[in-house]
């Protein structure tokens, strides 16, 4: 039997003819493959939920984080959080506040010195009303990896302490399998 470079076998033309056992085999690999590819294309890959707020932040502080989730190179894949606001601990017309997700492919654990994948900034001037909002980074994996990523939080401007603070669903983080994705093109003008 010959191997595609996928690794469906099927008869090669040196080899006897056993068309029972030849589709028995061909099924069972193209099965096999079409198993691989549900687990990860469209799929939510780690998903998880907040319900506290984080206080007192002053610096870039970790407040969630999914380890060693497996990704597949050529694929886009998403980290989104949701149910998220940024408030000052008190009023301050000059308060900004920032998230980043920050990640490591190397089986170590993200901290906030880890690579910075995309950044988030919103002015965040009072503790009444604060908008919640959504944010999704993308990464592209160059080769199949276990990807590690952690989400921060910190105070960019302003004297007073920074909170994350979840809406009354928590703050829903995910890592999603957006599929195979086209390799970069456009014009910059």
């Amino acid at each position: 039997m010959a191997t595609t470079a996928r690794g469906i076998t099927y008869p090669a033309s040196t080899d006897d003819v056993r068309p029972w056992e030849d589709m028995q085999s061909l099924a069972e690999t193209a099965d096999d493959a079409l198993d691989d590819l549900e687990v990860q294309v469209g799929s939510v890959l780690a998903r998880g939920n907040r319900a506290t707020s984080k206080t007192g932040i002053t610096t870039e502080t970790a407040f969630f984080r999914f380890d060693d989730v497996p990704v597949l190179s050529g694929h886009a894949i998403t980290m989104e959080l949701s149910g998220v606001s940024l408030q000052p601990a008190s009023d301050a017309s000059t308060q900004v506040g920032a998230i980043r997700v920050r990640y490591t492919t190397d089986g170590s654990t993200p901290t906030t010195s880890s690579t910075e994948l995309s950044i988030h900034r919103v002015a965040c001037p009072t503790t009444a009303n604060a908008p919640y909002f959504s944010f999704v980074a993308t990464y592209y994996p160059p080769s199949d990896m276990n990807l590690s990523v952690v989400w921060t939080v910190s105070r960019e401007a302003g004297t007073v302490n920074q909170q994350a603070a979840p809406s009354v669903g928590g703050m829903q983080f995910q890592i999603v399998d957006r599929g195979a994705a086209p390799s970069a093109s456009g014009t910059s003008i």
